[in-house]
């Protein structure tokens, strides 16, 4: 992955690699970036395998510092730098980091109990502490590759913690060879290329965020990056002056885009795709953009950390005929939808997406049992349920462990919830099931309805509408209003925490 770095530098080295706020790095700065903490790395010590912790926000010192570890041998633990203490050292600890580089509101709790090499800090200098930003931007760069001989494309490269909405996170464990496969891939079907300027939002510890990173360094394309995104219309201001021609979000990314701002009243005549994952991006979402947008290329995609990002992709041309689908497997995935005898589900028939690919993990650190749960003859896994079409296009019908079990029925909770976000006063809503001694479990709906609804008016007319378009035994037994969902840090609702929250007065 360094040498697709150094590639992109050899090829056009006053290009930028990134933007962020007033600065443009060009790939020679990034490379020489790189090197030097490469080098500075192998100056502390670092052996073949050594885990680094990364808490750093999105910018050229990330990606510096990411291309630099692994040209030392190092493997990249990323981590959010807005983390608890607790859930760090738990990371720190599960994955015994020996390195670790972090910004200047990370590194008091770190410093309670960190042992390992001294910390690469961002920011003023500290007693222990070597200084991040005088290492990247000073001295002569190394001219020649740093770190240890003997780097395979199977060795581990980066460990990322799913965040999930349930249970403690576990380490994904993904190779050398899972990354650059991954990246070839939608680099392929995305058709990125050096003139391309994508607006950076997902934050980079996160897959999707990654895949991005690299992607882009990959193509030699260009990284607009935007750490504020909640400020959205600061955020457009952005896309329009620096002629943003690629867009990535979560489906929370695209509820801001269309629910807080003039997004699809203005003109974009630079903006060629977007792309989502991260979950399922609303019907009436879809229909809105492409209404408002139809020159743009609009990827509905689907993944999991455990597959480095990316296992399928939704052609542009078929959003509309085939609404709701994730698509197909991306170039080098192979994806089915098996029943629990192993074998390919009939058309309408529920099972669970499995996927194989050289993208595939290695496992789950230090996790042998739960790794061969979910690697099973050389198949990932995934506890999602689906069916297929005719066509073999595959549509999610939600989570195994998130079906709802009421009167004899199996209720995935995402096609509820597809049908609640096509009512005008919803903006956003989590589906759950409640327990019941009748039925054993009931379907309830928790809202957040947009600022101009009355919560009362609009139950009573979100109920009709769900009547006319629901099975029966669909309809939520009961609709909270309420002023914000529980979310994961990647925008994902948190399913168990939504009976906690408190109702909208």
């Amino acid at each position: 992955m360094y040498r697709a770095l150094l590639q992109s530098a050899s090829r056009a080295p006053d290009h930028a690699a990134m933007v962020i706020e007033e600065r443009e790095i060009s790939f020679r700065d990034l490379k020489e970036m790189s090197s030097r903490a490469g080098a500075a790395f192998a100056e502390a010590g670092m052996r073949k395998g050594d885990r680094v912790l990364v808490l750093l926000r999105n910018g050229p010192e990330y990606a510096a510092v990411f291309f630099g570890l692994l040209a030392a041998g190092g493997v990249a633990v990323p981590l959010n730098p807005t983390n608890t203490a607790e859930s760090v050292r738990y990371v720190a600890e599960h994955c015994r980091a020996r390195f670790a580089v972090v910004n200047e509101q990370s590194y008091p709790y770190l410093a309670e109990w960190w042992h390992g090499a001294p910390v690469f800090l961002d920011g003023p200098a500290r007693p222990g502490t070597l200084p991040l930003m005088e290492i990247l931007s000073s001295g002569t760069p190394p001219s020649m590759k740093v770190g240890p001989s003997g780097n395979g494309k199977k060795d581990p490269a980066l460990f990322l913690y799913t965040s999930g909405t349930t249970g403690t996170p576990k380490g994904v464990v993904l190779s050398r060879e899972n990354l650059v496969a991954n990246t070839d891939s939608i680099l392929e079907y995305l058709r990125l290329n050096p003139s391309d300027r994508t607006l950076a939002v997902l934050p980079f510890y996160y897959s999707y965020g990654n895949s991005i990173l690299l992607t882009h360094v990959f193509a030699g394309a260009t990284l607009v990056i935007e750490n504020g995104f909640a400020y959205t219309n600061k955020a457009l201001s952005v896309m329009r002056d620096r002629s943003v021609t690629g867009f990535s979000g979560v489906p929370s990314h695209y509820a801001m885009l269309i629910g807080r701002s003039r997004f699809l009243e203005s003109d974009w005549p630079h903006l060629r795709y977007m792309t989502c994952a991260g979950g399922p991006l609303p019907a009436a979402h879809i229909q809105r953009i492409r209404k408002a947008l139809p020159h743009v290329r609009l990827h509905v995609m689907y993944g999991q950390t455990e597959g480095a990002a990316r296992l399928s992709s939704l052609d542009p041309a078929l959003v509309e005929s085939k609404i709701g689908s994730i698509g197909r497997g991306i170039p080098g995935v192979e994806l089915r939808v098996v029943g629990k005898d192993g074998h390919d589900v009939e058309p309408g028939d529920v099972g669970e997406i499995v996927a194989r690919g050289k993208n595939i993990m290695i496992g789950y650190l230090g996790d042998p049992e739960g790794t061969a749960d979910v690697l099973r003859d050389g198949w990932l896994h995934t506890g999602d349920l689906a069916t297929v079409d005719d066509e073999g296009f595959i549509f999610i019908r939600g989570r195994e462990k998130e079906i709802i079990k009421s009167g004899g029925y199996r209720i995935g909770p995402q096609q509820i919830e597809d049908v609640l976000l096509q009512h005008p006063s919803v903006q956003e809503c989590g589906v759950v099931g409640v327990p019941d001694e009748l039925l054993g479990e009931q379907v309830c709906a928790f809202a957040v309805f947009r600022p101009e609804a009355d919560p009362g008016t609009a139950k009573e007319d979100l109920l009709f509408f769900l009547r006319e378009r629901l099975p029966a035994y669909m309809v939520p037994a009961r609709i909270v209003p309420v002023d914000v969902l529980p979310k994961t840090e990647t925008g994902k609702v948190k399913r168990r925490q939504l009976l906690e929250i408190q109702p909208r007065t």
